[in-house]
């Protein structure tokens, strides 16, 4: 309950900044998006300074970098991040590295084009070398993401989770894409001892509906309901 509130207060002050900075509310305008020093997450951060909470020991970030999507082959390993700006796969590690290294970042996912094995293993090796060894960084590719809106049962997905977890992977269950009130996926992750979900914003209704299922089953099932995130 007690991070359930505090994701909806912390949210509600970055919309607020957001809402301040680009003269509406929304998502982050990226014409106003200072890529170099980190942009967005500086206003995240101040955002749980303001909601009386600490970064890197309360609250911790998960960012989708994105980068799979932004890979152009001309020039050869260019990335795109946000407007005019290009990066090799040496530069785009650098930056992601610093930024782990300035956030309180715990997940980084899709961080390099999905088919650089190399690349992401550099990365790897670059975070794991970091002197601030306290401050761990999980590259979204030791844990899977599963959409079940891929997937048609209860049998598939439970399948799917048995899977992933012989592999010593984690595992985040997704929302759908075409999100709805549905809250089954709340019942499916504490079913299968999921203990990371990606449900978005508190303020959103759809995704209001599944913490506030998650917060009956916390009252139903209590201390039952923890589980370990790999």
């Amino acid at each position: 309950q007690g991070q359930i509130r505090a994701a909806g207060e912390i949210d509600s002050l970055f919309r607020e900044a957001l809402k301040k900075r680009n003269g509406r509310e929304g998502e982050p305008d990226r014409k106003k998006q200072d890529a170099a020093d980190g942009g967005v997450l500086k206003l995240l951060e101040k955002a749980v300074e303001e909601a009386g909470y600490q970064c890197g020991k309360e609250i911790f970030f998960a960012v989708n970098a994105g980068a799979g999507r932004l890979y152009e082959k001309q020039p050869a390993e260019s990335r795109r991040c946000g407007q005019r700006v290009e990066r090799s796969r040496e530069e785009l590690i650098e930056y992601l590295t610093r930024l782990t290294g300035e956030y309180p970042i715990s997940l980084l996912e899709d961080p390099l084009y999905r088919e650089d094995r190399e690349g992401i293993q550099e990365l790897e090796k670059k975070l794991e070398d970091r002197e601030d060894c306290e401050k761990k960084t999980v590259l979204g590719r030791r844990s899977v993401m599963i959409d079940p809106g891929e997937i048609y049962t209860l049998t598939e997905l439970s399948e799917r989770v048995r899977e992933v977890t012989e592999q010593g992977k984690g595992i985040i269950l997704c929302r759908q894409r075409k999100e709805t009130e549905d809250a089954a996926l709340v019942d499916a992750a504490v079913a299968f001892g999921i203990g990371q979900m990606k449900l978005g914003s508190p303020g959103c209704l759809e995704a209001a509906v599944k913490y506030n299922r998650l917060l009956k089953l916390e009252e139903k099932l209590g201390k039952s309901l923890g589980t370990d995130c790999p």
